[in-house]
């Protein structure tokens, strides 16, 4: 009897500590806007075309600019930006860089490698060959998380206020289930233009001349359109057929981040935001 009810409070102990910590996702959708609109999430003219990636935790601006011409493009870094809320962000500073690279031992018995400090200037001038493309010289982050404090909640760690169980606005609904047939609980917030929480732009400045004599700008503006917030295994998917069929919902999870590319709203212009509350 004494060990039947060891195991019974045991049992919910562990039920607790299961339910207490909940892996909500919420997804992040995002639309072109303006006068430089895209198509899905590329932008094209007849000198470049310009293809978006935001897929990752918060969202990152990515990009990549294709030279769709028969002669070489400049960008101007320096003139060029990420603005975030009318925030000006810019891709290039005057600064001098240096950081530790490994570099192969052409002869010996030692380790095959020894570090090496190498010291540039990233480039403000970026020449861009016919056919030929070039990735963003660096990536800004596009959300960040916000906490706050809400002790009335008897919450153990602080209230994410970005949380749509807690916006008024956000309705709740079923959505199709991406693990099989059925549907899913989920909470959905939509907004236009006017009212977006999050609006940015990526600002690009290039020419067909060294001298920019005759130089163009390109402004991509995004806002956010769609919050759909669920649970984070109707987020990942189905199960990759190289795993067991036998994993546990936290085998599952642990595994969750590295199958990102996986997930079926997986997009150009969506990014996630993984939510754990505590309860």
């Amino acid at each position: 009897m004494l060990k039947t009810i060891k195991i019974s409070i045991f049992v919910l102990i562990a039920l607790s500590l299961l339910n207490s910590c909940s892996g909500i996702m919420r997804l992040t959708e995002t639309k072109s806007y303006g006068k430089d609109s895209l198509d899905y999430n590329v932008f094209e003219n007849q000198d470049l075309k310009i293809t978006y990636n935001f897929w990752s935790e918060n969202g990152t601006m990515n990009f990549t600019i294709h030279n769709k011409s028969q002669e070489p493009l400049y960008i101007d870094w320096k003139k060029s930006a990420f603005i975030l809320n009318d925030l000006r962000n810019v891709y290039w500073i005057e600064k001098t860089i240096t950081e530790n690279v490994s570099v192969i031992r052409p002869t010996g018995p030692a380790a095959p490698y020894r570090l090496s400090t190498s010291t540039y200037i990233p480039e403000r001038i970026s020449i861009l060959p016919p056919n030929s493309y070039i990735n963003s010289p660096t990536s800004f982050p596009i959300y960040k998380k916000v906490y706050v404090n809400d002790y009335s909640k008897n919450y153990y760690n602080s209230v994410m206020a970005d949380n749509l169980e807690f916006d008024k606005e956000a309705k709740r609904v079923k959505i199709q289930s991406s693990t099989g047939k059925g549907y899913v609980d989920a909470i959905v917030r939509l907004f236009e233009y006017e009212n977006s929480p999050l609006k940015f732009r990526n600002y690009i400045t290039y020419s067909k001349k060294e001298d920019f004599t005759d130089s163009k700008s390109i402004d991509n503006e995004f806002f956010v359109q769609k919050y759909t917030q669920m649970s984070d295994i109707n987020f990942f998917g189905k199960f990759n057929n190289t795993y067991s069929s036998n994993h546990t919902n936290q085998a599952y999870r642990n595994q969750s981040f590295s199958r990102i590319v996986q997930s079926p709203y997986m997009g150009g212009l969506n990014f996630y935001t993984h939510i754990v509350l505590m309860k």
